[in-house]
């Protein structure tokens, strides 16, 4: 396998398979304390995967110049996009409330 391919494929895994991974595997216990720690290291490899995975499609992207890589930049452009439309729609309807 080339290695513009395992650069795009290690990203969609990144992207898309490993936050609901740690989110299933990762459980809180009955302790509050332990529980809060628990929902941070889920936010924080959540965050940390989406992270590497834009990186590693913009390396692939920038280094490579293949037709998957920049099908993956598109398609991270537009989940991005779609979630910062829900967000201000989110954000403008709960102050919309008040």
């Amino acid at each position: 396998m080339k290695k513009e391919n395992t650069l795009c494929i290690i990203s969609l895994i990144l992207m898309f398979a490993v936050p609901p991974l740690i989110r299933l595997t990762v459980r809180g216990s009955n302790e509050i304390g332990l529980d809060i720690a628990a929902q941070f290291f889920k936010m924080i490899v959540g965050i940390g995967s989406y992270i590497w995975a834009w990186v590693l499609a913009i390396i692939a992207r920038m280094k490579y110049n293949t037709k998957f890589s920049r099908i993956l930049i598109i398609i991270y452009s537009v989940i991005l996009a779609i979630a910062l439309i829900i967000f201000v729609l989110a954000f403008l309807f709960i102050f919309s409330l008040f």
